[in-house]
């Protein structure tokens, strides 16, 4: 994943512009109305970028955030943007997180970047580190984006050639099933002309 660090560190600016453009909030207030009144809560954001999406929304909730990204100047940014998120350095397809340790995760615009195999292991650390009945929000690249049922392989985003890689939604489900989620809700949205489904599951209570 060297290549795709690469670009990030390069375009993290541009990036961080071009993604302030897309108005989410709405599927923000959809994610906090499915967690637990109770606040601060835990969320673990991976991808955190610039630090100015999910996370950003609940850190002015007072949430405890800790971000993980593989490129440093995305994690420049994000401490500028969101001072609130602990940020640390790890590329998501070696990821290791502590059990039962965050009552929300976060990853937007991010996991279809990991090889096919790399999302399989990243859903079972995630149902891993967060408490039974955590939720995990998650975007997830489609065919409309792709032009392929199935895809691992590079597109052009921003003049850059970035690796991608989805399954078919069938299959998604079979996976997140397989990592003992339950699939809250899903939604295929075209926002900044790109056409994504967008992914609420809930960690199945006392499974490990």
């Amino acid at each position: 994943m060297n290549d795709l660090k690469e670009i990030y560190d390069r375009i993290a600016k541009n990036y961080h512009a071009a993604r302030e453009d897309f108005n989410l909030r709405e599927l923000y207030r959809a994610l906090r109305e499915r967690l637990p009144a109770e606040t601060p809560g835990k969320l673990l954001d991976l991808g955190c970028g610039a630090g100015d999406s999910v996370s950003l929304y609940f850190a002015q909730d007072g949430w405890e955030i800790d971000g993980y990204d593989f490129s440093e100047a995305m994690l420049e940014l994000a401490a500028k943007n969101n001072p609130a998120i602990r940020p640390h350095c790890c590329d998501l397809a070696e990821i290791e997180l502590p059990a039962g340790t965050f009552d929300a995760a976060i990853s937007v615009y991010a996991l279809f970047h990991l090889p096919l195999k790399s999302q399989t292991r990243l859903f079972r650390e995630v149902a891993k580190t967060l408490k039974d009945n955590g939720v995990f929000f998650f975007t997830y690249a489609t065919k409309e984006y792709t032009g392929a049922e199935e895809f691992s392989g590079t597109k052009i985003f921003m003049g850059e050639p970035l690796f991608y890689a989805h399954t078919t939604p069938e299959k998604l489900r079979q996976e997140l099933a397989a990592a003992n989620f339950r699939i809250l809700a899903e939604e295929k949205r075209t926002i900044g002309g790109e056409t994504f489904f967008w992914i609420t599951a809930e960690k199945i209570s006392g499974v490990q």
